[in-house]
């Protein structure tokens, strides 16, 4: 377009119903994929693979075409998500595939457009009942579901849930926005704004996405950041604590920003049932799931 790079992939499977698949910036576009394309492995009916113009050399392409690749082989949804994480100006911003806690706990990170997120919920600190507030008392505290420990650690499904904490646990008593908080040193708890970019750059195009909205949108976030989602994110759905009580595991995933509102903070809400992610301002006495970013440099 005339306001920037876009990254197309076509991916051919000849053992698919489908046949062929379009993909536009990382997600496929069923809306472009009309056709299918015929048996290319038999010479007998060879085809012309034509780049910006059509195979009778008509309808020029009025653009540019930059690192064109061809491969031998089917690629999944996922793959095609991270080269286009990879191309159109898209910084690979991670300076490490992993980092540590405070615990010697290691977590896997992700490139996500300009971000580097850690792919896992904090899980640092030791586990109290959660009849009781996590209070700053020199040592990290954390709610497991059910009062487990396997809550915390255990694979749901395929990363652990991490702990529960309330926003000053998590901010370790302090109010800035972009503290480090809990999270390993290089590593912060991510301000508001920092969510929205994050949810901005997966909503597919045409669909609203509100930095100052206070509902659900930025379809279909939600679903990207989800386990298996394209993104790598991994978004638990590990449920939420208040008043000495567990909710909703495996129907809702909350996260901390470190963005106050009033008396109340900035989160960010995945819900089992939508494909959206929701954004609202709650109870600092919540317990709910901390995932980090990293620092700028």
């Amino acid at each position: 377009t005339t306001t920037g790079w876009n990254h197309y992939a076509i991916v051919w499977d000849q053992d698919s119903a489908n046949n062929s698949e379009i993909y536009i910036n990382g997600v496929v576009n069923n809306a472009t994929d009309t056709g299918t394309i015929g048996n290319i492995g038999d010479l007998s009916n060879a085809v012309v693979l034509a780049a910006g113009t059509e195979s009778d050399a008509g309808s020029p392409f009025d653009g540019k075409l930059d690192e064109v690749r061809i491969y031998n082989r089917v690629f999944t949804d996922r793959e095609i998500w991270s080269l286009y994480q990879l191309g159109g100006g898209l910084a690979n911003t991670c300076r490490s595939s992993s980092v540590t806690d405070a615990d010697g706990n290691v977590y896997g990170t992700v490139n996500i457009g300009s971000q580097c997120w850690m792919k896992q919920n904090m899980r640092v600190g030791t586990r109290i009942a959660v009849a009781s507030n996590q209070t700053n008392n020199a040592t990290i505290e954390k709610y497991c579901y059910s009062n487990s420990d396997a809550n915390c650690t255990g694979n749901n499904p395929n990363q652990p849930d991490g702990g529960l904490y309330q926003w000053d646990e998590a901010m370790q008593y302090v109010t800035t926005a972009g503290a480090q908080g809990i999270c390993p040193a290089g590593f912060h708890i991510p301000t508001d704004t920092e969510w929205y970019v994050l949810e901005n750059h997966l909503k597919d195009a045409g669909q609203t996405c509100s930095a100052s909205r206070g509902s659900s949108a930025c379809s279909p976030a939600g679903t990207k950041l989800k386990p298996d989602g394209v993104s790598s994110f991994e978004g638990n759905l590990a449920g939420d604590s208040f008043g000495g009580s567990f909710y909703d595991r495996a129907f809702l995933g909350l996260f901390w920003s470190s963005s106050e509102s009033g008396v109340n903070a900035w989160l960010r809400a995945l819900d089992s049932t939508t494909v959206t992610i929701s954004r609202y301002a709650d109870d600092q006495t919540l317990g709910v799931s901390v995932r980090c970013i990293q620092n700028t440099p």
